[in-house]
């Protein structure tokens, strides 16, 4: 036991001591930077201060930062290749598994310190000392998602062997699930794909380890309801990914270390730096085995590519299907169009529909603009619903119904062209009603314009 504590010591000391400091460093900045992202709402409450800080993780985890700086930062470092390089030669064999476990103690240290420390705050903020009851939860829950991300940076940082090359791939990946699964502390609708994000899976694994699953709100502090059972697939996933990240990494650094005993063998005996070296003092196969890294660089930029834009369509795929699943179109004009006077106000009822907890419906208008006869500049259109029935919306007076229905507009709209309303909700099962106008920017108040339109419920 004490032999391998110390055998994981020397090989930690094997890692630039620079690279480290400087990512410690980063680190800090990074904290600072993602407080204001992830902290929102009230901090009076342990649970609501909990997940403020939740949600700062949630960000580092994210977006990967703490990852793709360290791996790149410290494992593509010229002294730590140096480091080993020279290890190697006073000794029999390197063991890439306590190289690893050396970067991985490092990684989970900061990820521990940066919990601790949100805590703290929290506590400073908040004035509840009893927010440290759930130090034990996000700390575990944090060390335990930063494990199984590890592998895949540091699989990044020793397949590119390049500081630059790895942080933009490295970042990039992040970038692309966040687009894909949503941003920590927003709320979502597919927990099924967005628990694919660590910060969507830490906020739903914290709030089932505190006991507040069935207690509170989880739309609320997770941005959606959900089942235990939709955070099976993203453990399993990414721990299935971590394991082969990790042995492909293993393969990858053994020919690593090949390309860099080879490239240093001309100047390590020789006692000079690297900066004074010329071409004479290295291998004379250099140009070779530099061109094998390039290749395999190459080729690892087109598979980081291709997942990347796989993680795009898979889940703007799936988004797509469920949102079909849920398009009920509730009112659609007739097909040569309808004519509306400047103006007046068209109005319609439909009944919603009552989703699913991971669903959440939403009514919007689209359609296009036939004609409009004599008309000049621009015409904006308002589009409102309400829930009510038809029968309360015809009893409403002119102050009521301009409160309800007479307060915002949508963009500018030429003579000729289509036009759209956001997506309002949520829906439920129950009576709506919704209206829309047509006004000239101009404030003109006659005339009328042609208009072939449709009102849908879709999910967001």
């Amino acid at each position: 036991m004490f032999e391998r504590v110390a055998l994981l010591r020397k090989y930690i000391s094997l890692l630039s001591k620079k690279e480290v400091k400087r990512w410690l460093i980063l680190m800090a900045i990074a904290f600072a930077f993602y407080f204001p992202l992830g902290v929102s709402g009230t901090w009076y409450r342990p649970l609501n201060a909990t997940f403020n800080i939740a949600g700062t993780i949630g960000w580092l985890l994210a977006t990967g930062f703490p990852f793709v700086i360290g791996a790149s930062l410290i494992l593509c470092s010229d002294q730590t290749r140096n480091n080993i390089v020279a290890y190697t030669r006073t000794h029999e064999k390197m063991k890439f598994s306590y190289l690893f476990v050396s970067f991985t103690v490092l990684t989970l240290v900061v990820m521990a310190a940066a919990s601790f420390a949100g805590l703290l705050i929290a506590v400073s903020v908040s004035g509840n000392i009893a927010i440290l009851g759930v130090l034990p939860q996000l700390v575990g829950i944090t060390l335990f998602l930063s494990l199984l991300l590890t592998p895949i940076y540091a699989l990044i940082a020793i397949e590119f062997d390049s500081m630059s090359k790895s942080i933009v791939i490295g970042f990039f990946l992040s970038i692309a699930l966040v687009a894909t699964t949503g941003q920590p502390g927003f709320p979502i609708n597919y927990p099924e794909v967005s628990f694919f994000g660590p910060a969507h899976l830490l906020s739903a694994l914290l709030f089932i380890s505190i006991g507040a699953y069935g207690n509170y709100s989880a739309e609320f502090f997770v941005g959606t309801l959900f089942q235990p059972i939709h955070v099976v697939a993203p453990i399993l996933v990414w721990s299935f990914i971590s394991i082969v990240c990790y042995y492909v990494a293993r393969k990858v650094f053994s020919n690593n270390l090949s390309r860099w005993i080879k490239e240093r063998e001309g100047w390590l005996s020789s006692g000079q730096s690297k900066t004074e070296l010329d071409d004479s003092t290295l291998p004379a196969n250099l140009p070779t085995i530099r061109k094998e890294l390039y290749k395999r660089q190459r080729k690892a930029v087109v598979v980081s590519v291709a997942i990347i834009i796989l993680i795009f369509i898979g889940g703007f795929g799936y988004t797509q299907v469920k949102q079909g699943e849920w398009t009920q179109v509730v009112y659609e004009s007739p097909s040569e169009g309808e004519t509306v006077a400047i103006g007046d106000w068209l109005q319609g009822s439909f009944t919603g529909v009552e989703s699913p907890s991971s669903i959440m419906l939403g009514v919007t208008c689209q359609g296009r603009i036939l004609d409009w006869s004599g008309g000049s500049g621009y015409v904006y259109f308002t589009f409102e619903h309400r829930a009510m029935t038809l029968s309360e919306f015809q009893g409403l007076n002119e102050t009521e119904f301009t409160r309800l229905f007479d307060s915002s507009e949508s963009g500018n709209h030429g003579v000729i062209g289509t036009f759209s309303s956001g997506l309002g909700g949520p829906i439920h099962d129950s009576e709506y009603v919704w209206v829309l106008r047509f006004n000239d920017v101009n404030e003109r108040t006659s005339g009328s314009v042609d208009i072939w339109f449709q009102v849908i419920l879709r999910a967001f």
